[in-house]
């Protein structure tokens, strides 16, 4: 606590000199204090002698106009809409006392002081009444407890139950046993969505190719996912994926404009390059563009392009 506790109070934004001061001075104690027992090795040190010279650069590419809509439409799907707000503070009248006293404070400063002295008093959604994925219309005849529209959570959670008297865990409808992780369980699974979105639309396609319970979930989520005039500008205009050597990739992925224009850019100077994605979906669709744009030679998995007149 006597090196934690200053540390933490100096990251404040609003954190005194006098503060600062002794996190700086509670950082070097503990530096020297496991130095004997800490090996580090650096590579500007051990390999400078050995290590070329690299210039990183990170270019930001805006979002498409199609995959501007279809980030909005994601958001508010109810997976995603119970993870923005798992955080904040639940609206059921749980939080009424904290919330009161809050109100009396007239500075910026004192609210903040209130904050940290009471953090530890205020529910959050996911703790309270937003830990699942609830159905606005459970109440009514013949409606499901759970949302349709959360695919992602309702995949997580679906379970062959037999007896669920047997069972510890709460079900819901009968076959999605909840866990405590509720709902940030889902996380990983919302932000690999949302990356494939920030790549290339067509990556919510689902391939032909692809069979069984990968092909059926993913299909699931492209119903709810992709709307019909939306699923019409996508290659193919299905939820199935078909790539076409004539797809307008510069109009449906941003990052496929900004990438056409460093090819370019780089080709003109006879540079070479070598492009690396974690998809291989992405790959091939990226190798589907140069194929339009430029002269391409693949051999084995690398493809070696040259401008085309």
């Amino acid at each position: 606590n006597k090196i934690s506790k200053p540390v933490m109070y100096a990251r404040a934004k609003d954190a005194k000199e006098g503060v600062m001061r002794l996190a700086d001075k509670q950082e070097h104690f503990l530096r020297e204090l496991i130095k004997p027992a800490y090996l580090e090795r650096k590579k500007e040190e051990v390999l400078k002698n050995s290590l070329t010279e690299k210039n990183e650069r990170v270019v930001f590419c805006k979002l498409s106009e199609i995959q501007k809509k279809i980030y909005r439409h994601f958001i508010c799907l109810p997976d995603f809409e119970i993870l923005r707000f798992a955080n904040a503070p639940c609206d059921c009248g749980v939080n009424k006392a904290y919330f009161r006293g809050y109100k009396k404070l007239r500075t910026h400063r004192e609210q903040l002081n209130y904050q940290r002295r009471h953090k530890n008093e205020l529910i959050p959604k996911k703790k309270c009444c937003y830990k699942y994925p609830f159905n606005p219309c459970r109440d009514e005849p013949g409606e499901p407890q759970v949302d349709p529209d959360a695919i992602l959570w309702r995949q997580a959670h679906e379970k062959i139950v037999e007896n669920p008297d047997d069972i510890q865990e709460d079900v819901l409808d009968g076959k999605y046993i909840v866990c405590q992780n509720c709902p940030t369980c889902i996380t990983f699974a919302a932000m690999n969505k949302l990356y494939k979105i920030s790549s290339h639309p067509a990556l919510l396609q689902v391939d032909p190719c692809e069979t069984g319970l990968d092909a059926k979930k993913k299909l699931e989520f492209a119903k709810v996912a992709l709307t019909p005039d939306l699923t019409m500008q996508l290659p193919g205009g299905t939820y199935w994926k078909s790539d076409g050597i004539m797809d307008d990739h510069i109009k449906l992925s941003g990052k496929m404009k900004t990438l056409d224009y460093l090819l370019r850019k780089y080709f003109r100077r006879r540079n070479r390059v070598l492009i690396f994605s974690y998809s291989t979906a992405a790959l091939d669709l990226i190798q589907n563009h140069i194929k339009v744009r430029y002269s391409v030679t693949i051999s084995h998995s690398f493809i070696i392009a040259t401008e085309s007149c």
